[in-house]
């Protein structure tokens, strides 16, 4: 219901489940959809504020990669795929789709602004999903969302307490081996 309709849940799914660009996401076409792997190819991009369609990724044109949606988004996608009637699934500039991200944002009042003051916008969901994931493997969540290097993925690092002690954790037999006497 926050979101308003299918098409706009399937955005946000997108989004969420992908960790795309919107820029990304808003040139794709109901023929870019993978049927076998329910997913899309990531080998285009809207540029700024228009409508046109470029070429290759926000990193160049060979960092090209792919984006598999979760089994909900999947369901939703071909619901969305079956009534679309536009060359571009999500018919929209980055503008308007930020306005549309801010709509939901207010019905499940959640505040505009991050805690740290800063709008937030549709691309907080492509920082959701590569946070979640970045644990899992580092060099494949850097080619899944198209970083360059693993620094670029500083950003999206934000471990709590537990996590920090989890990273370490192989050092304890590091020091046993070096410094703890026999028993």
């Amino acid at each position: 219901a926050i979101w308003g309709s299918t098409l706009y849940l399937a955005w946000g799914l997108v989004l969420r489940d992908t960790g795309c660009r919107p820029s990304e996401a808003l040139a794709w076409s109901p023929s870019d959809y993978n049927t076998t792997w329910g997913g899309f190819p990531i080998v285009k991009r809207i540029r700024g504020y228009s409508a046109k369609i470029y070429p290759g990724t926000k990193g160049g044109r060979r960092q090209y990669r792919a984006a598999i949606l979760s089994v909900t988004g999947k369901l939703i996608m071909k619901e969305v795929l079956d009534t679309c009637e536009t060359e571009r699934i999500f018919p929209w500039r980055v503008d308007q789709a930020n306005g549309f991200f801010r709509l939901a944002l207010a019905r499940a009042k959640i505040p505009e602004l991050g805690p740290l003051g800063t709008i937030r916008t549709q691309y907080c969901l492509r920082h959701t999903a590569v946070t979640q994931t970045i644990d899992i493997d580092r060099k494949l969540a850097a080619e899944i969302y198209g970083h360059r290097t693993l620094k670029n993925q500083q950003r999206y690092d934000h471990p709590n307490e537990e996590e920090l002690f989890k990273r370490v954790s192989g050092s304890n037999e590091l020091l046993k081996k070096r410094f703890d006497t026999k028993e």
